[in-house]
């Protein structure tokens, strides 16, 4: 809270690159995978982990996409 504090902000923002998330979210999966899985990440994602098409998302994300494309524009990370 203390770097948001700093910024003139009482809370995290709820969009944009400073909206608070849930760091290591996928790291932590990959080692509850490896150390407790028993399946491979293969067999688990449906894909090839190295490869280059991208990764699954859920079926709304194209929508939530959609309607909030506008305040994605914002962002040049998100535009890119």
């Amino acid at each position: 809270m203390e770097f948001f504090q700093k910024k003139n902000m009482k809370y995290p923002p709820e969009y944009g690159p400073l909206a608070a998330v849930t760091p290591g979210t996928r790291e932590g999966l990959m080692v509850m995978l490896a150390e407790y899985g028993t399946l491979s990440l293969r067999e688990c994602s449906g894909r090839d982990p190295d490869a280059d098409e991208g990764y699954p998302i859920e079926a709304s994300r194209p929508t939530d996409i959609e309607r909030h494309k506008e305040r994605l524009k914002q962002w040049r990370s998100s535009r890119e």
